[in-house]
């Protein structure tokens, strides 16, 4: 099962595009361009968009007691569901900024329809694919930062190389815009190689200077 948005969406002001992609009231893609033309865009096929899929559905039943205001038994509250697993993957052109998604089952529970928001919040590089079990929050120290969170599941699933590397580069991406940190992304390129090249496992708090006379000495400062 797989969803599709087209769309340039969420862009911030420091990814400003020559060309934009917007949809017309009856479902047509039109490329904006930045000599004032336009033309219709071929949306048969995944290129060219970015594309969100349901990489995993599990259902889900639970229960609780409903009781009332004087916190006396009522009777069960049964509900059931499904649990979703998301991934994008920007297969534009150009850098995007997805923010969030709504999957809407249509299914009217009491007076509204059952409806999830999924945050993603990150920047995606043309080609990019976030795994599911990887998710980005706004972060608080400078403008741009981001918070990754990997989530193993109730059934305490091990990380795949996959989301291993999305880890490791985003948090390097994120390294490199910190004014703080002098040397961008160095550290932590510093900090797993010697982890890999000694074949250990060393926490950081270890080698800190280390890295840092390191750093010093390469770059002169």
């Amino acid at each position: 099962m797989k969803l599709i948005l087209i769309m340039i969406m969420c862009l911030s002001p420091s990814l400003v595009l020559s060309e934009q992609m917007v949809m017309t009231s009856d479902g047509q893609v039109v490329r904006l361009k930045d000599d004032h033309t336009w033309e219709f865009v071929n949306t048969s096929g995944d290129d060219g968009k970015v594309v969100f899929s349901i990489s995993e559905a599990k259902p889900k039943v639970g229960w609780y007691k409903k009781k009332d205001d004087l916190d006396e038994f009522l009777h069960w509250f049964v509900y059931a569901g499904c649990v979703y697993n998301l991934t994008v993957e920007n297969k534009t052109a150009f850098k995007v900024k997805v923010k969030s998604i709504e999957i809407d089952t249509g299914i009217k529970m009491y007076e509204s329809a059952y409806a999830r928001s999924f945050s993603f919040n990150e920047v995606l590089k043309p080609g990019e694919k976030l795994p599911p079990a990887i998710t980005v929050e706004p972060g608080r120290l400078f403008d741009g930062d981001c918070v990754f969170r990997y989530t193993t599941g109730p059934d305490g699933k091990r990380p795949t190389v996959n989301e291993i590397g999305a880890l490791v580069t985003l948090i390097g991406r994120v390294d490199k815009m910190n004014p703080r940190y002098r040397y961008g992304n160095g550290y932590l390129w510093k900090f797993l190689e010697i982890q890999l090249r000694e074949d250990r496992v060393i926490p950081w708090q270890s080698i800190n200077q280390r890295i840092q006379n390191i750093l010093r000495s390469e770059n002169g400062f």
